[in-house]
């Protein structure tokens, strides 16, 4: 089955569509637009003799009697340069001290090993559209350039429609670009920034968050051992 990437008020988009794996941890570094964001999405607890368990962020409160914290497993880069890898490792860093240090003490003895699950997640605000835009047109021809009052115009559902392989590409509906940035753009970031700012502009989202399924992991032993093995080759190689 394809990857998936899923976002605020139905954004979607199947890798398969346009056969590109496209890095959505660099995207942020790349259009110098938007923030790099982890977010948890559980923690496998092994403690035999039950199975695996599944424990998500919004359990964590009651399970470990901790404060409430809204934005609990939500981590952001500070800057446009943070790497996903370099990232990660902050992630984890922070994840040990609160939540898995936290969790080893609950289940005790019987704990063989707790595994951190994250997905990657691409935020665009409002305030940063011009920032996309501007990247936008660093891409495309000086005679094809986009402007706010044309994307205004363009329907999300119709450019995620878009197979290269089946349609003909038109300016009048922005297949135009799609079909511009996957012939002069190699990984498909500005592919993707165009989707997700037509989306942004039409649904007039002040945040836009564009969401990854789970692939980066580390395990964490009762002792204080990490399996480094378990972290997602996929978005390191991405860099």
């Amino acid at each position: 089955m394809s990857r998936l990437l899923q976002g605020s008020e139905g954004f979607y988009y199947a890798y398969k569509s346009v056969r590109k794996n496209i890095p959505i941890e660099t995207m942020a570094r790349v259009t110098r637009a938007g923030a790099l964001r982890f977010v948890v999405d559980h923690y496998e607890v092994h403690a035999p003799p039950a199975e695996n368990e599944w424990v998500y962020p919004g359990e964590l409160e009651d399970l470990l009697d901790l404060d409430s914290d809204e934005d609990r497993g939500f981590h952001e880069a500070t800057s446009h340069d943070v790497q996903a890898r370099e990232m990660f490792d902050l992630v984890v860093e922070s994840e040990v001290k609160n939540n898995i240090e936290p969790l080893m003490e609950h289940y005790g003895d019987t704990l063989e090993w707790i595994s951190l699950v994250v997905a990657v997640q691409y935020r665009l605000l409002e305030d940063e559209w011009d920032d996309m835009i501007a990247y936008l047109n660093g891409i495309l021809p000086k005679d094809n350039q986009l402007t706010m009052e044309e994307l205004q115009t363009f329907d999300s559902d119709c450019l995620q429609e878009f197979d290269p392989e089946l349609h003909e590409a038109d300016r009048d509906n922005g297949t135009f670009f799609l079909q511009y940035f996957l012939d002069h753009e190699e990984h498909g970031i500005a592919y993707l920034g165009f989707r997700v700012l037509v989306h942004a502009i039409q649904h007039e989202l002040e945040v836009c968050d564009i969401d990854d399924e789970p692939r980066w992991q580390r395990t964490f032993y009762p002792e204080g051992d990490e399996d480094d093995e378990d972290d997602e080759a996929e978005g390191e190689k991405a860099e």
